[in-house]
This record gives structure tokens, sequence and C-alpha cells, in this order.
């Protein structure tokens, strides 16, 4: 499998671009998904054995991967072609030795489409990562999947989105109104706060003293 250097396409020009990963992964001995930065490739080509896996390209939305018996070893690479036009990933396996007589066959999976974490999962451990939370992502896996609920129950993502949006907020509705109240009681103490300034000047430590005390007095908590 190759790929040239160009852009993704669906972020040029995009008038909201995000920062999405363009590159290869790969399982290998050490993680079910790998990332392997095409710029990677002719400092550290990739060269593993593995266990079932799967070698795989990834762009924004979408993901092409071959994949291979998952009960056999595998032997997984990276090269860039000699003009460093392409950059190219993919295994190979043992020679298959045929007797005279015999028959053999032999053969392998290909994706390409969107990242639908269900079918890649279906068809490689590991291959449904390839749809990339980021640093975030056990916040927004279960998201996610909330998101995917609420879908199989209105049948429409606009609405999912929505009540997904309404599900959060209701969670979130405690400390919204604590903030809330917070806020209103320090924008009453704003005609109090300037009285000290004016009073203190530039003096900051007897300043921060006597907005501590006036905070203490009100029951206002500032981090609120």
């Amino acid at each position: 499998m190759k790929r040239d250097g160009s852009e993704d396409p669906s972020s040029v020009n995009s008038s909201a671009p995000m920062n999405t990963y363009l590159g290869a992964a790969v399982r290998s001995l050490d993680e079910p998904y790998k990332k392997l930065p095409f710029d990677d490739f002719s400092k550290e080509p990739f060269k593993e054995r593995v266990d079932g896996g799967y070698a795989a390209i990834l762009q924004h939305y979408f993901v092409s991967a071959w994949v291979p018996d998952q009960h056999k070893p595998h032997n997984y690479y990276t090269q860039v072609s000699r003009n460093n036009e392409y950059f190219m990933v993919g295994f190979y396996n043992d020679p298959l030795v045929v007797n005279p007589g015999e028959k053999v066959t032999t053969g392998a999976t290909l994706y390409a489409g969107p990242k639908d974490q269900p079918a890649l999962k279906n068809l490689a451990d590991g291959l449904q990562l390839t749809m990339d939370f980021g640093m975030l992502w056990f916040l927004a896996q279960p998201l996610f999947m909330l998101l995917q609920f609420i879908h199989s129950l209105v049948g429409n993502w606009g609405w999912a989105i929505i009540l997904l949006t309404v599900c959060v907020k209701a969670v979130f509705y405690p400390l919204n109104q604590a903030s809330f109240r917070s806020m209103a009681k320090m924008r009453k103490l704003g005609p109090k706060m300037q009285e000290l300034k004016e009073r203190y000047g530039d003096d900051r430590q007897k300043m921060s003293q006597a907005m501590m005390d006036m905070y203490k007095k009100e029951k206002v908590n500032p981090m609120g």
C-alpha cells in the first residue's frame, strides 16, 4: 500500500482546519496501534514480525488497510520509493511450499472506507484504534459511544448531537449553577473592590489581604 506526500484533501482550504493524523499505522509487538509518520520512513524504517496485525494508511475520516490471516505471523515493513515520491507500508509472508498435486490458498482482506470502529474491530484487533481520539480519549470514547447509542434510538445524527449536548449540560448543571451564583456575588462586590483599589493603591500585599477578608466576610469563593 502506498501514498504520495500530498496533503489531506479534506483539510485543504478548510475554514476550520483540524490537526488530524495523516500517515501509516500498524500493530506492533508492543502496541495494538502504532503510528508510523511518513517523515520517519527514511530515518527509522519499521520492520517487525507480528501475529495477525494489519498495515494501514490513515487520512482524516478514512482508512485503507491490508488485513492478513489473524492466526498466523506476518512480516510488516515500511519503505520509501527511490525518488522519495511514495511512502509504502505493507507485509509479506514466508514462502509457501506447494508439493506436486497440492492446492494452497492464500490472501488478505483489503478495507478502504470510513473509520467505522465496529467494522474495523471485526477485521483485526487494534484496527479500531485508527479512530484516534488523541490524549483525551478516555473522555472522548465514552461520549462517542453515548452518541452512537442515542443515534440508534433517534436514527438522526443531528438530533443525536443535540440530545448528547443536553445530556452533558444536565450532568454539569449543578457545577454551572454554583459558578453562576459565584459570578453574581462577585459582580455585587465590584464597587467594594474598586474602593479597596483606591484605598490601597499600589500596595499589593495590603490589597490582597483586604480582598481575602472581604471574600471571607461575604462568603464568596473567587475560585467558584
